[in-house]
């Protein structure tokens, strides 16, 4: 889960919340309010999340780095 990474994003569409993670983490998803988080995508950290529609974009310093 989320316990052993730092959170630097948030952002919702329907009913799934995603968090971008530091360092060796990457994008967690959760589907009911956050009480459990899976991995959707492992990589660089992503500083910054946003959704547009049902399409999630992550990004960081290098730009969008991955995109639904």
């Amino acid at each position: 889960g989320l316990w052993n990474y730092n959170i630097l994003s948030l952002t919702a569409s329907g009913g799934n919340i995603f968090a971008a993670t530091s360092i060796g983490g990457g994008i967690f998803r959760s589907t009911n309010d956050g009480a459990d988080w899976i991995a959707v995508f492992s990589g660089p950290y992503f500083s910054d999340l946003a959704t547009i529609g049902s399409n999630l974009f992550a990004g960081n310093a290098s730009g969008v780095v991955y995109s639904t």
